[in-house]
């Protein structure tokens, strides 16, 4: 089937977005009075990526089953568009 990636990116002044350990209400509270405070949130629709023979054929050293492939292939091209480091 085909999917569309979609990748987002964070980017912020005085508080990261990640939710590390902080409880929920807390973490709620600051993001809500830090959103005018130099955060933003890019949303990028990368165009539909759809799987065809020449993907699996060409790149079949990338996992034993098709969606593996699959997988593999969005993930790559995810990590392309955002310059994002892949880490296993």
């Amino acid at each position: 089937m085909t999917v569309q990636p979609v990748v987002i990116k964070y980017k912020w002044k005085n508080f990261c977005p990640n939710w590390e350990g902080i409880p929920f209400i807390e973490y709620s509270c600051m993001m809500n009075m830090l959103l005018c405070d130099g955060f933003m949130i890019e949303v990028h629709r990368l165009p539909p990526f759809k799987p065809n023979d020449y993907l699996f054929e060409k790149y079949k050293d990338k996992g034993k089953e098709k969606w593996e492939i699959y997988a593999w292939a969005v993930r790559q091209a995810m990590a392309k568009f955002g310059n994002f480091k892949l880490t296993d």
